[in-house]
């Protein structure tokens, strides 16, 4: 009995196995045939699913549907008795020992025992052969066609590529854009710490704060970064047209008249050199270089009373420019208010508030001008009377040195104050660039031009405010695309004044070019409009004269072509 058992135990493992594998190759069928209508269905519409999950999940799916039906499907041992005999050739020997082995009777008895002897005979192998079911090349089939369909071109008939594109370009536009204005604020923060404009740059955080901060759209963030930019601009000319600024743009406008001296020593050529230039920091250092030399006991007294003298001319220049009244005289005439009234700063003031030929910004910068060069004013005078004091000391018939040294300081004070406006000058004038260059890039990525209308301008105004500081970029040339071809054309003569002839072969074009001069003039107004505009190349003073300029040529030529200009007449002859 305990060999039967062992034998029906065997066969019932052996047909189990045979159920699971048909029920799992129904099931690499189906999950074949499902991905199969995936693989359409996105070539169809574009799902773009996830193939390696697609397929874990399909053959998953598969081994569990085989499993589960295996164990609902399995069979009584009763079953696997019959099956035994039946496969065995037994002839019902075991299925009759299962059912009559309870019994105490001898015949069950020995049909028992004659069933456990003729088990040890059965070869469960052979009687349960492993064979492939006759539907194993339906997965293969379908896999085959699997495959064939990836080689079809992609459609989108629902637009879901297209829209699974935009999203991923819009969430690369988003971060790209989110990194360009961390960028740019970085460097807004650095820029005002430079100018030590901490102030303002933690009020554009606050102003930053009180805005909504859900910003999804990259143009939405490129256009708040060039607003923060904008004003960061706009601060940077603030504080280059302050009182301060005006005022060392005056002392080097003056600076530029001094006069070199003869038979100078290389101090003093050094210093008026250097003033020359309005390079101030340069000048204290020949100033002090000057003061060394005197304090050393170097100078033999024939060069100290040489540059007693030069110190005293030098001194009698900068007076005299303190006089100067040129450029504020000049503002006025262009302001058209009466240059007479510089001689009375309350009248003057009196005479800006008055003016109606002036809003307010122009009144303020034409006051701030004026304080501008009353300071330069006061400035040359101090040099001046400094120089000559300390020349007048160390004339032979003082010799006082400690004097000399203290005018020469008080000189040294004044450059050292100028020197110090023109550090800041400098610094607005790099910050101004560097701001320009923001401007530049991020209107690059927002696809406008180069260049932006909230640039500081590099050339002389004609009002009369300060002239500003420019830190634009030019755009690069880039060459255009053409192409070139060879094609004669038929053409016929015309009546009109002859502007050229020569020798050739056939009929000859005679008759006046109207038709394409106008041509040209018209796009000569086109050229210069867009010149105007965009590069802001020629003057605003200019634009009405050549605009009148090209609109009389115009006029001109279509006079011409209404007189008879446009009339043909073949020649017979050559001219």
């Amino acid at each position: 009995m305990t060999q039967m058992n062992r034998v029906l135990r065997r066969a019932a493992i052996r047909m189990a196995l045979g159920r699971f594998g048909l029920w799992l190759l129904v099931g690499l069928t189906i999950a074949a045939a499902a991905m199969l209508g995936l693989r359409t269905a996105d070539k169809l519409i574009g799902l773009q699913p996830d193939w390696i999950l697609s397929w874990s999940i399909a053959g998953g799916a598969a081994g569990l549907f085989a499993i589960l039906v295996t164990i609902i499907t399995r069979k009584d041992r009763l079953f696997v008795a019959r099956t035994v005999d039946e496969k065995a050739d037994l002839r019902e020997a075991l299925s009759t020992a299962i059912c009559v082995a309870d019994r105490p009777d001898s015949w069950s008895q020995a049909a028992v025992a004659h069933a456990a002897s003729i088990s040890k005979r059965v070869v469960i192998r052979q009687a349960f052969p492993m064979k492939a079911p006759k539907m194993w090349p339906a997965p293969v089939v379908l896999l085959i066609l699997f495959f064939l369909a990836g080689l079809f071109p992609q459609g989108d008939l629902l637009g879901f590529i297209s829209e699974a594109e935009a999203e991923e370009q819009q969430q690369q536009e988003v971060a790209a854009a989110t990194q360009e204005v961390e960028q740019i604020e970085q460097k807004i923060d650095e820029i005002l710490q430079n100018i030590d404009d901490k102030a303002f740059a933690d009020q554009l955080a606050d102003e930053e704060l009180d805005k909504p901060t859900a910003l999804r759209s990259p143009e939405e963030m490129r256009r708040r970064a060039l607003e923060k930019l904008t004003k960061a601009q706009n601060r940077v000319r603030e504080l280059s047209e302050q009182e301060e600024q005006k005022t060392l743009d005056a002392m080097q406008a003056r600076m530029k008249d001094l006069k070199q001296m003869r038979d100078g020593s290389q101090e003093m050529t050094d210093l008026t050199r250097a003033m020359q230039k309005g390079d101030f920091a340069e000048a204290k250092a020949a100033l002090e270089k000057m003061m060394q030399k005197i304090s050393s006991g170097e100078m033999t007294k024939q060069d100290q009373e040489k540059l007693a003298e030069q110190l005293e001319k030098l001194g009698e220049q900068l007076e005299k420019m303190a006089e100067s009244k040129k450029a504020m005289e000049d503002a006025l005439k262009q302001a058209g208010i009466d240059p007479g009234v510089l001689n009375n700063p309350a009248a003057l003031q009196q005479a800006i508030q008055n003016s109606d030929k002036l809003n307010d910004a122009q009144k303020q910068q034409l006051q701030n001008l004026a304080q501008a060069q009353q300071q330069a004013s006061k400035m040359c005078q101090q040099m001046g009377q400094a120089c000559q004091n300390a020349g007048q000391c160390m004339n032979p018939g003082a010799q006082d040195m400690a004097g000399a040294q203290e005018g020469l300081g008080q000189m040294a004070g004044q450059l050292s104050e100028m020197e110090m406006l023109q550090q800041q000058m400098s610094e607005m004038q790099m910050a101004s660039q560097q701001l320009q260059q923001q401007v530049n890039s991020l209107c690059q990525s927002m696809g406008q031009c180069e260049g932006s209308s909230v640039a500081i301008s590099s050339k002389p105004g004609q009002g009369s405010g300060n002239r500003g500081v420019g830190g634009g970029i030019a755009p690069d040339d880039q060459a255009a695309a053409f192409n070139q071809y060879d094609d004669k054309t038929n053409i016929k003569t015309r009546q009109g004044r002859v502007i050229g002839s020569t020798l050739i072969e056939g009929e000859q074009v005679r008759g006046e070019a109207v038709q394409q001069f106008r041509e040209q003039v018209a796009q000569a107004v086109q050229d210069f409009d867009d010149e105007a505009i965009e590069t802001q190349t020629i003057p605003r003073e200019f634009h009405d004269p050549i605009k009148t300029y090209f609109g009389n040529l115009d006029k001109q030529t279509q006079v011409e072509s209404a007189s008879g200009g446009s009339t043909t007449e073949p020649e017979s002859e050559d001219d």
